[in-house]
């Protein structure tokens, strides 16, 4: 999940650093730092939000401990 939320936002930083290259800007360092900043929240939030969320987590935890003892008992 690290490994694809830097590789994005270096993919992204690079592509609006040789935007800003080409319209002839000046590259400033904080512009610079911003921008990748900018880039790493997104795209953490992005990698974020993909993961789904188990709401039932407590409920199922029960759940699994009752089917572990039926097992047991079973064998």
């Amino acid at each position: 999940m690290l490994k694809k939320i830097l590789i994005g936002a270096f993919i992204f930083f690079i592509g609006f650093t040789i935007k800003n290259v080409r319209n002839g800007e000046k590259m400033i360092l904080e512009d610079i730092l911003l921008l990748a900043g900018v880039a790493l929240v997104v795209f953490a939030f992005k990698e974020w939000v993909e993961v789904p969320y188990d709401w039932d987590k407590h409920k199922n935890k029960n759940k699994d401990k009752d089917k572990n003892k039926e097992k047991k008992n079973l064998n």
